[in-house]
């Protein structure tokens, strides 16, 4: 179970290698999940959507974590579900300057 502002290491890997204001490649997180077996891919997709269905981030952890300041949470809710939909479900990569403050 995930606890509230925190991260799971394999989807940190995800959100600090690619997905900070610091170095944000969202298309290169495919590049990442290659190396990844597919239990952690799955253990990974888990993860991510317990922390969107639950929102169990706040704004200020969120802003420590990468570094993007966003509206509100929800937001912050809204991108991340867009990055759900883009990472596990082939949808568009949601625009990040729309969410931002």
């Amino acid at each position: 179970m995930i606890q509230e502002n925190t991260i799971p290491q394999n989807l940190n890997k995800l959100f600090s290698g690619y997905l900070t204001a610091n170095d944000y490649e969202p298309y290169e997180v495919y590049e990442m999940l290659n190396f990844f077996s597919t239990e952690v891919k799955t253990e990974v997709k888990k993860e991510l959507f317990s922390i969107v269905e639950k929102q169990l981030w706040s704004v200020e952890y969120y802003l420590r974590l990468t570094g993007f300041e966003m509206q509100s949470k929800k937001a912050m809710y809204l991108y991340l579900e867009g990055i759900y939909k883009f990472i596990f479900e082939s949808g568009e990569l949601p625009d990040i300057t729309q969410f931002e403050e």
